[in-house]
């Protein structure tokens, strides 16, 4: 997506808005509807142009800053900076507002779940496991080869788990170009 300098700088300060209001209403439910009324965008624009900006899904972002705020309140240190994210649905199929993710981080097995924070084990099984280096917003399109490519022509039958990702860098000091995703998709 290209958009005009002045017109990014206004969506960015659109953006910055909602972060700082789903941070000061993490504890609540907060509704989509009214994220995409206090940006200004249409609902259908609002999660594209979040997306796009912050290089995840609003649902994912605020389920990532709740499992931080926990991990802070409850003085847990991660076992691992790299944040896996599970996901549950196609995007391609499935409406922006319907999406499932799930975001974990590594922990000691000492660490006791609290509210919508639970612990689960992940990534268990066989899987195929690719290294993607550039942006999160090209991610479909090395799903769409995974999938529609070397799946069928290695022979590989697809588990019914969800797919994941290990995000090797952190995009706040990272060039989008740079990241380094590592896919993990479930098969038997």
């Amino acid at each position: 997506m290209r958009i005009k300098t002045t017109t990014k700088t206004e969506y960015q300060q659109r953006i910055n808005v909602l972060v700082e209001y789903i941070n000061n209403h993490l504890g609540e439910d907060i509704d989509l509807n009214k994220l995409a009324e206090i940006s200004g965008f249409s609902r259908w624009h609002f999660h594209r142009i979040f997306a796009e900006f912050l290089g995840e899904p609003v649902g994912t972002f605020i389920v990532r800053m709740r499992l931080l705020q926990f991990a802070k309140e409850q003085n847990i240190q991660p076992l691992s900076f790299s944040p896996i994210c599970l996901y549950h649905d196609d995007p391609k199929v499935t409406s922006p507002d319907k999406l499932r993710t799930d975001i974990c981080l590594e922990v000691a097995p000492s660490v006791c779940p609290k509210g919508e924070i639970g612990t689960k084990k992940v990534l268990e099984g066989r899987f195929m496991v690719a290294l993607y280096k550039g942006t999160y917003q090209q991610l479909g399109a090395v799903y769409d080869t995974l999938y529609g490519k070397y799946l069928p022509e290695m022979g590989l039958s697809l588990r019914e788990v969800p797919s994941g990702e290990i995000y090797l860098n952190d995009p706040r000091n990272t060039k989008p170009e740079d990241l380094l995703t590592q896919i993990y998709v479930a098969i038997e």
